[in-house]
């Protein structure tokens, strides 16, 4: 096993939408559509990296015009908790069986020592290098906490298969980043599913309160009016409802002061936190605590308060009583069927508002990857193979077609229930317990492509829509065929960046409402509570570099 002893070094490319700074509603020359052209494919297309990496690309020993990966045989393993435990209902082996369709000289199996049930991430890294000890590692892996991975010498550096792949040229630029080692040396996975946030804007309470439905290509200050127009009545009609909020408690520094990465103060450039570089964040910060005080926020009321008001009820944006709520794919896995269906609440899914004057117009998500065991190194006929069916899963259009066909396919044979399966002439123990239509859509769609393909991302059923006699219907949002937002989503930042050391368990220690409370109870202003935070998270990531620096 690969031994690293690696600093905390800076990577690579940083790409902005092209959205970023502008002050109109309309969006619509303003696709930003990412081409491959940067940093990591050097200006080169996809035949001139294959004349340089003719040692592991295409290699055909006997000359007859089939790469030897298709022709030997071989099973591939691959492993982790992705997309739940039930192996035969598990969309990753799902899709590697009908992969493996088109080459019968290859077959893909599961290896169940790492399903969720063992353990959490921290507990599945000790089980790999375990693995990789005694020569049991599986050939393909999910990677949450890439960065661990990588530091273990864990990792093939999958650099000479990007570089001659047409589909990867259209993966993201913030994707890359993530998929990039610390030190910038080796690219060490392929992103497989993203969740990007959004808002979420109750249309039938804003037509209750006669407050104007904003455009859907707004800026921030109509989020913020929409918000104000809402507050205002809260404050005198003495009834539960309230403007709601975004996310940018934990995206202000990036969406407000342009800070590069910048979810939850940390500054992707110089790798440190700096909350007292994002002036107009905590200024966010500030106009909130001035809410607080107005009763715009119900769960800073009294508890008397509260109940006085609302009762019992405690879910705010599914309960109906708040006008706008961040949300984000996985709020879609299931909510539509819940919220529009059975509750008849009349909602819309909005973009991230173009930001102010200053600011960048950016979503932000979690981001999951899979990544090749070291070992391929040793075996590049294999690793060929093992790298397209890691791409099949993560950003190939191939695969990801497939992926989104499973939807209409399970509806066709099952239905959305048992008693509609066994009507159809199934067996009622036949029928899926965990992943079925209606039930967990993230696991037919994997979230978002980190791909900006427009081919791709026609093809995602929330594009492509439902009939509305079909029950999935609650899906359709409009905002999903707008290319703009498709394109917001494709290439958003992700939240923690897991590929870098330390910063995962630092943000574990990150109570971001910490400093709202010392503002609303204490009296302080950003700038008294700002430097303290900054030296406390770096302090922090700091004791976690211990271990990497050494």
């Amino acid at each position: 096993m690969k031994k690293y002893f690696l600093l905390f070094l800076s990577v690579v490319f940083t790409l902005g939408l092209a959205a970023c700074g502008k002050k109109t509603t309309d969006t619509s020359s303003t696709v930003p559509i990412n081409l491959g052209v940067n940093e990591f494919f050097q200006n080169k297309d996809v035949e001139e990296w294959k004349a340089e990496y003719t040692e592991y690309i295409d290699i055909d020993s006997n000359g007859n015009g089939t790469p030897d990966w298709q022709e030997t045989e071989m099973t591939i393993v691959w492993a982790g908790p992705a997309m739940f435990d039930k192996t035969d209902e598990n969309m990753i082996q799902r899709l590697g069986e009908d992969w493996a369709k088109k080459y019968p000289n290859i077959t893909v199996e599961r290896d169940e020592r790492f399903l969720g049930s063992a353990g959490d991430a921290w507990t599945q890294l000790d089980m790999m290098v375990a693995a990789s000890q005694d020569g049991s590692m599986p050939d393909l892996f999910f990677s949450l906490i890439v960065a661990e991975y990588y530091n273990q010498g864990l990792t093939l550096d999958i650099t000479p298969y990007l570089r001659t792949d047409p589909d990867a040229r259209w993966i993201s630029n913030n994707a890359l980043t993530y998929m990039t080692s610390f030190d910038g040396k080796e690219m060490t996975g392929s992103v497989y599913a993203y969740y990007p946030s959004f808002i979420g804007v109750n249309t039938g309470l804003l037509e209750e309160l006669n407050v104007a439905i904003p455009n859907t290509h707004w800026t921030y200050e109509e989020y913020e009016a929409t918000r104000t127009a809402v507050g205002t009545i809260t404050e005198s009609s003495n009834k539960c409802q309230f403007p709601g909020a975004g996310d940018f408690l934990h995206t202000g520094a990036n969406y407000f002061d342009n800070m590069p990465g910048g979810y939850g103060g940390f500054n992707l450039e110089t790798k440190r936190f700096e909350f007292e570089k994002a002036p107009k964040w905590g200024e966010w910060q500030e106009q909130w605590v001035s809410e607080i005080d107005r009763g715009w926020h119900m769960w800073d009321l009294t508890e008397a308060r509260r109940k006085e008001l609302c009762n019992d009820r405690t879910w705010g944006w599914g309960d109906g009583f708040e006008a706008v709520a961040p949300l984000d794919m996985w709020s879609l896995n299931m909510d539509p069927q819940v919220l529009k269906t059975l509750r008849g609440m009349e909602y819309e899914v909005y973009p991230i508002p173009v930001a102010p004057e200053g600011g960048n117009t950016q979503t932000f998500g979690w981001m999951d990857t899979f990544s090749m065991s070291y070992e391929l190194a040793e075996d590049r006929v294999r690793a060929e193979a093992v790298y397209d069916l890691l791409k099949y899963i993560s950003h190939g259009i191939e695969g990801r077609t497939t992926l989104y066909s499973y939807l209409q396919a399970d509806v066709e044979k099952y239905g959305f229930s048992a008693d509609e399966y066994v009507a159809k002439g199934g067996n009622a123990e036949d029928f899926p317990t965990v992943i079925y239509p209606g039930n967990v859509m993230m696991d037919y769609t994997f979230g978002w492509p980190t791909s900006t393909n427009p081919e791709l991302i026609a093809k995602h059923p929330f594009v492509v829509g439902f009939p509305e006699d079909n029950k999935l219907n609650a899906y359709n949002f409009s905002i999903f065929k707008d290319t703009y937002f498709q394109q917001q989503l494709s290439n958003g930042e992700t939240r923690v960046h897991r590929e870098l050391p330390g910063l995962d368990r630092s943000f574990g220690q990150w109570v971001y409402w910490e400093m709202l409370q010392d503002m609303r109870d204490e009296g302080y202003s950003w700038n008294d509570l700002a430097p303290a935070m900054t030296e406390r998270m770096n302090t922090i990531l700091d004791g976690y570099l211990e271990y990497y620096n050494n």
